[in-house]
């Protein structure tokens, strides 16, 4: 997936359609730091929008992304499963850009650390060692983390933590 085009679709959400998103998954490393990862796909939910339902605010998302030459099969909201079980997740984003209409957020460190241990891939483990190196392990509260994930997660950081220096 073209990283001009991922742009442009960001740029269009807080430009034209409007509301809150959150970016997630794989895609936050590469949009947010310029990594070395290729996208796939696009881990993009709507949060909130002043006019439009969820529902509807995804189609919207769906249509910018036709509208700029993105195939739709690229956007995936799967990522909202792992995220619904996580307390006060809200509470742990960071705006990553804003625009007249709408506001695009990523993870904090915390969240996104959280987020990637629950699925637990190889894949994810990386993602979480570079986001370690692009932020610096004083983005990562451990406190917050301990709250949020489920004891399988924390189990999981407990026995890998030294990987990543947190």
């Amino acid at each position: 997936m073209e990283a001009a085009k991922v742009d442009a679709l960001l740029e269009d959400l807080c430009q034209t359609v409007g509301g809150k998103w959150l970016l997630l998954g794989g895609s936050v490393g590469p949009l947010e730091s310029g990594g070395n990862r290729a996208l796939e796909e696009l881990d993009l939910l709507s949060i909130s929008h002043p006019k439009l339902s969820a529902v509807d605010a995804q189609a919207e998302l769906v249509i910018a992304a036709t509208r700029i030459g993105l195939d739709p099969k690229t956007l995936n909201t799967s990522a909202r499963f792992f995220l619904e079980g996580i307390k006060n997740w809200q509470n742990q984003i960071l705006v990553s850009r804003r625009g007249p209409k709408g506001i695009i957020y990523k993870p904090s460190l915390t969240l996104f650390t959280v987020l990637k241990l629950k699925r637990g891939t190889e894949l994810d483990m990386q993602d979480i060692e570079q986001a370690v190196k692009n932020e610096g392990v004083d983005a990562f509260a451990q406190t917050q983390f301990l709250q949020m994930a489920d004891p399988d997660t924390i189990k999981l950081f407990r026995s890998i933590r030294g990987r990543f220096d947190l």
